[in-house]
């Protein structure tokens, strides 16, 4: 309790504190037969530390989409493989909420993927941030969009998979890097992909944060609340206005 103390003095968040709290908790014996950080005088400090200093709510910072895609519409037609990434990644993580971690997991094995009409269907490949005992993450769809094919992330996608045909790749991922021996994409440069389109937009934003403004912009659109939850794979209405709607 002093050292949690001591730690607030130093004008450390809440959180920051309880994370502290866990650790101790985690590698340290038992006091009086309870976990530390179930210890009723532990858990009244750290009530104290809450109400003196809450965490504060995320407030992301809203963009315009638009600005992106006026981007897109003034590259060329045949796009160079570096430049087919960087526009996929920002495609389908606007069309589909998720994080770059679930992203660069997409397989286009048959196991994974498969083309149903005009849409595109995926199968989570690897368990994602929310999956747990009872709830895995359900296969999702990505639809066309007709009315501009540049901006189509179907169309991209079956341009990724000629590309993927050409090189004549040995492993599955949709996302590989541009350069050779093009390996699977991991979630660090699925993150610079979608940097990079933001920064040519003039937009300064984080990659993560495509993920609230397309939650955010379909709810504002019309689509239900359920909807938006199922898309981002929330599991209730409180996580998502908290962290992530900015409209």
């Amino acid at each position: 309790m002093d050292y949690l103390t001591h730690l607030f003095d130093l004008g450390l968040s809440w959180s920051t504190i309880a994370t502290h709290k866990s650790t101790i908790s985690m590698t340290m014996a038992p006091v009086d037969g309870v976990n530390i950080g179930e210890h009723p005088l532990v858990k009244r400090l750290m009530r104290g530390v809450f109400k003196e200093r809450p965490s504060r709510r995320a407030n992301p910072v809203p963009w315009d989409p638009l600005k992106v895609f006026e981007i897109f519409h003034q590259w060329p037609a045949e796009l160079p493989l570096s430049s087919l990434m960087r526009k996929g990644a920002f495609l389908l993580s606007l069309t589909t909420a998720k994080r770059a971690s679930e992203l660069v997991a997409l397989l286009c094995d048959t196991a994974h993927f498969r083309l149903e009409g005009e849409n595109l269907r995926f199968i989570p490949s690897r368990l994602t941030k929310t999956d747990r005992p009872g709830h895995l993450s359900p296969p999702f769809y990505v639809k066309p969009w007709k009315g501009d094919l540049c901006l189509c992330p179907v169309e991209t996608v079956k341009l990724i998979l000629k590309e993927r045909d050409r090189l004549r790749l040995s492993h599955s991922a949709l996302f590989f890097r541009w350069t050779f021996p093009h390996q699977p994409m991991d979630a660090a440069t699925f993150g610079r992909c979608i940097d990079y389109c933001l920064g040519k937009a003039g937009i300064q934003a984080a990659p993560g944060s495509t993920r609230s403004v397309a939650a955010s912009a379909a709810l504002a659109a019309g689509a239900s609340l359920g909807d938006v939850l199922r898309l981002g794979n929330w599991s209730n209405a409180s996580t998502y206005f908290r962290f992530y709607h900015n409209l």
